[in-house]
């Protein structure tokens, strides 16, 4: 539990980088977050720098982070789920 507390505050400061538009530093904060675990909830931090490659314009990153998070999701949440819906 104690690792999940601390993945959950780089995890809070990522997002506030995102707020604060710092991009480049919430990316390397998420990338180094999604090493550390392997599990459903890389498929939040892909989603995550999907949204920043898309601020950044990167589009084609984006998507691809964004297809990242959907493979993710489809492993691990029932079909059912709103993060699956079309």
């Amino acid at each position: 539990k104690e690792t999940d507390s601390y993945i959950q505050g780089w995890y809070r400061l990522g997002n506030s980088l995102m707020k604060l538009q710092n991009f480049d530093r919430a990316q390397r904060l998420f990338e180094l977050i999604r090493n550390e675990q392997i599990n459903e909830e890389n498929a939040e931090i892909y989603r995550k720098l999907g949204m920043i490659k898309e601020q950044q314009r990167d589009y084609h990153d984006a998507v691809s982070h964004y297809k990242k998070s959907l493979e993710i999701n489809q492993k691990f949440l029932p079909e059912t789920h709103s993060n699956l819906a079309n």
